[in-house]
């Protein structure tokens, strides 16, 4: 289910301070959810960014391997990037760990395919909505909502009632 394996290791919070970490290139995170009880980690923040190959979306599971660990990964998403204000360096990321038995709250990207012919006819595509909660099992989730656009005509909209998604 996981498309990112990420190993990671364990944090104490008291002894080691996020400011140092940071400028060794180590971005501290947190993960929580599950009913279990929150684990502070830090992570290599390059190798993070190279895994991740710029695609920060809420949508990707991702296995943690913790401090090498022989017990089985947590497969988690991430919840939210900290960013500093300025140079959007990461300071922290908050991963939640997933039940692969129970629904999960999730937001999906929609990705218009095709052109409309409103467009052809001389008009715009204002596209507001840019992605959809939805709620289903782990196993179930898209990448992505594909919504066809072909047939839209100049003042016709489309609404999410009319999306239908898929787990392909």
């Amino acid at each position: 289910m996981a498309e990112i394996v990420l190993d990671v290791e364990s944090r104490d919070v008291k002894k080691e301070k996020n400011d140092k970490l940071r400028s060794a290139g180590i971005v501290p995170a947190i993960v929580y959810g599950a009913g279990k009880e929150n684990r502070a980690i830090k992570l290599d923040k390059k190798i993070f960014i190279k895994k991740m190959n710029n695609r920060f979306l809420s949508n990707i599971f991702i296995d943690l391997k913790i401090d090498n660990e022989n017990a089985p990964s947590k497969t988690v998403f991430i919840k939210k990037i900290q960013r500093e204000d300025f140079s959007r360096e990461i300071e922290h990321v908050d991963f939640i760990e997933i039940d692969p038995n129970k629904k999960i709250h999730i937001s999906i990207p929609i990705v218009l395919d095709g052109t409309a012919a409103g467009i052809v006819a001389g008009g715009l595509v204002e596209f507001t909505l840019r992605s959809l909660d939805i709620e289903c099992l782990p196993k179930d989730t898209p990448k992505e909502i594909k919504v066809d656009i072909t047939s839209l005509e100049v003042g016709q909209s489309i609404h999410v009632s009319d999306i239908k998604v898929s787990s392909e």
